[in-house]
């Protein structure tokens, strides 16, 4: 089961490089590596943070020695990282509720570090180690990505679509207005239909 974890995580880290320097395909890439590892976190933490294998997930010896309380933490540990984990993804992705979805991770993952360094300080051993290394990384993921300024990022991923940044940010700064988002729409059918001609 790590070794899977692993792999996406790794594929997430080549699909944001590939985003960034504007591979085809990168969008569809970047979504559904991050999709697969937050699926991942979302519905086989108990078996991932408790180190039983997947063929093993449905035996009930494999939870002998697993209390209920760490399947538990570990539960709730894996829908913290996974929605830390939409909420990049729709940040990268420059899609609306980023910014709430990125609190409301960075809230559980902070929480979640507090608890397992607690723990860990109590009860040595692997388990809750584990848990603290994943949500102190995906927090300073999140940290980074709230402090980038919307403008660079969005610079940095539309180099050759100056309007379509213009008028992403005065519809961020204006939220309220629809022309402005209708703007947006249509700078986006611009940049895309550009995009279309050019492969």
């Amino acid at each position: 089961m790590k070794n899977i974890e692993k792999l996406f995580i790794i594929l997430v880290i080549v699909s944001t490089i590939y985003r960034y320097v504007h591979g085809i395909g990168s969008i569809l890439f970047l979504i559904l590596s991050i999709n697969t590892l937050a699926i991942l976190y979302f519905c086989l933490s108990f078996a991932l943070f408790n180190n039983i294998k997947f063929k093993n997930i449905f035996k009930k010896s494999s939870y002998v020695n697993v209390s209920k309380r760490r399947i538990i933490f570990s539960i709730f540990s894996g829908i913290s990282l996974s929605i830390a984990l939409i909420g990049v993804l729709f940040k990268i992705q420059d899609y609306p509720g980023a910014d709430l979805l990125l609190v409301l991770g960075l809230f559980a993952s902070i929480s979640i570090t507090i608890i397992a360094l607690w723990k860990n300080n109590k009860v040595k051993g692997n388990f809750y180690f584990n848990i603290l290394k994943r949500t102190a990384i995906i927090s300073l993921i999140i940290i980074t990505l709230m402090k980038i300024p919307l403008k660079n990022l969005l610079n940095w991923q539309y180099p050759n679509d100056p309007e379509y940044v213009e008028a992403v940010i005065k519809a961020y700064n204006n939220s309220d207005n629809d022309s402005l988002w209708q703007n947006v729409k249509i700078e986006r059918k611009k940049m895309q239909a550009k995009e279309n001609e050019d492969y």
